[in-house]
């Protein structure tokens, strides 16, 4: 009998609790599309949980919350148990059906779109076939991870086209070596070029040489401009570039330019040093000359002048 009179008193009035505790159990769960106990499931209980329960879907094309199908309220329970950016569309006008998280996606139109027909809450991506009874999207915000393969597409392109210039230099002769000196260490490695022009063997470029070693073979006199120079860079993290000599294993010395800039860590720390090394010789030697003509030819005149004025 009192299984009956249950049924009877939810049949008559299913959308209003009434004080005996057994009518009020059967009426929350037949009413709500999800647990009246979260069972430690948080999207059970939160703020689109209580708007869902408490919106009038009597209004809408979906019903009433106490008729609802069973597949409707599994998949409202689905959709609030699940942290990913979750939107049900349901009937044929797509009434919206939605989770805390597509919520804070959705903007300024949350909570308006909550019961609306997807086509006056998106206009611009509704789609009125209507085939389907209903439609679950998952939406997953792809903007960050977009930017991020571009970003890194347009980064290798830049790498390999760099490369591809690098690699012209050094086939032309121009270029003299590559290096990098870590400032921690002192240490300085470089490429095969590097290593010939320094006078070091392949293997000991590439395991790194003591920066003392490598001053070793500059010229006496351009040792002190290239330190004060190498200071400047640091200091500043200014673009480092100096015109300098270095001995060959003959005893003569060639000209080089050497180019580079400084790597600093997050604390402003340098950290590594890279620098390219670009053959000058033929271009100092004629200015050399030049200068030397400039100087001879100007000895000259002085010597002229100072004969007539005798």
């Amino acid at each position: 009998m009192r299984a009956r009179r249950v049924s009877a008193l939810y049949v008559e009035n299913a959308k209003r609790q009434t004080e005996d505790p057994l009518v009020n159990a059967i009426y929350v769960e037949r009413s709500m599309p999800f647990p009246a106990q979260d069972h430690g499931c948080p999207g059970w209980s939160s703020e689109m949980a209580r708007r869902i329960s408490e919106f009038d879907w009597s209004a809408t094309g979906i019903g009433a919350i106490a008729d609802w199908p069973r597949s409707l309220t599994a998949t409202v329970q689905l959709l609030l148990a699940s942290p990913v950016l979750l939107v049900l569309l349901w009937g044929k006008s797509g009434y919206m059906i939605y989770n805390d998280t597509y919520a804070v996606f959705a903007g300024g139109r949350h909570p308006y779109l909550l019961g609306c027909p997807v086509e006056a809450g998106w206009p611009e991506v509704a789609d009125d076939s209507g085939a389907p009874a209903g439609v679950l999207a998952v939406v997953v915000e792809t903007t960050g991870r977009l930017l991020t393969e571009r970003w890194r597409e347009r980064a290798e392109a830049e790498l390999h086209e760099t490369n591809e210039r690098l690699q012209l230099a050094l086939n032309t002769g121009a270029v003299l070596g590559t290096c990098v000196v870590d400032m921690q260490t002192g240490k300085i490695t470089g490429d095969e070029r590097f290593a010939r022009t320094f006078s070091f063997s392949v293997e000991e470029a590439a395991q790194g040489v003591d920066h003392s070693a490598a001053t070793k073979m500059i010229h006496p006199d351009d040792r002190s401009l290239l330190g004060r120079l190498r200071t400047d860079a640091l200091r500043e993290g200014v673009p480092f570039r100096a015109e300098y000599r270095i001995r060959r294993p003959d005893g003569e010395y060639v000209w080089v330019q050497a180019n580079g800039r400084c790597e600093f860590d997050e604390h402003g720390q340098p950290t590594r040093f890279l620098a390219v090394l670009i053959d000058i010789h033929e271009r100092k030697i004629a200015e050399q000359s030049l200068r030397q003509l400039t100087e001879t030819l100007e000895q000259r005149v002085a010597d002229a002048v100072a004969a007539r004025a005798r």
